[in-house]
């Protein structure tokens, strides 16, 4: 008498979420950058009034100041990438804003420490607000870029030295 015997094997694949680059290994990641969704329509003076968040400055400083690398930079750019994406955010939209302000370049002493979508004047916007310093010993100012998140155009731009015009 035979036996016929099938053996079925099931092969599962799923999809594996990238994690964020690591940073270097004498570093850890002591402070990730806050990202928010809010229903706020702003305008150029509640900007001004609430730029920089102090609280998220200060603690982004005082956990990197002086250890900047681009490797770090890019940990917490994929943090903050992954906590958008989490809120409803596309992948390409932040990172079309993110990309858009020219702090993610190589080599250039910048790192975000806050970002919040909401309105603009009326329109979807990123306000992204970065520590940066000129040299690698202190981040001691900000920049914040109000950015549309439809055409990652710049709406506002302020520095810690005052308002910068957008530039196209």
């Amino acid at each position: 008498m035979f036996r016929a015997c099938i053996v079925i094997t099931i092969v599962l694949m799923g999809c594996v979420e990238e994690s964020p680059p690591s940073p270097p290994p004498e570093m850890s990641l002591s402070f990730l950058p806050g990202v928010f969704t809010s229903t706020n329509d702003y305008y150029r003076a509640d900007i001004d009034a609430r730029i920089p968040d102090s609280t998220s400055l200060n603690a982004c400083r005082a956990a990197y100041n002086g250890r900047y690398t681009d490797q770090l930079k890019a940990a917490l750019v994929a943090s903050l990438v992954q906590k958008a994406i989490q809120f409803g955010s596309s992948e390409t939209e932040i990172r079309g804003c993110l990309n858009a302000t020219g702090e993610l370049r190589p080599g250039v002493i910048s790192l975000p420490y806050r970002a919040e979508r909401a309105k603009y004047y009326g329109t979807q916007c990123w306000i992204l607000e970065f520590a940066w310093g000129a040299s690698i010993a202190g981040m001691q100012e900000f920049k914040c870029y109000v950015m549309d998140a439809g055409t990652f155009n710049p709406r506002l731009i302020l520095t810690s030295g005052g308002p910068v015009p957008p530039q196209h």
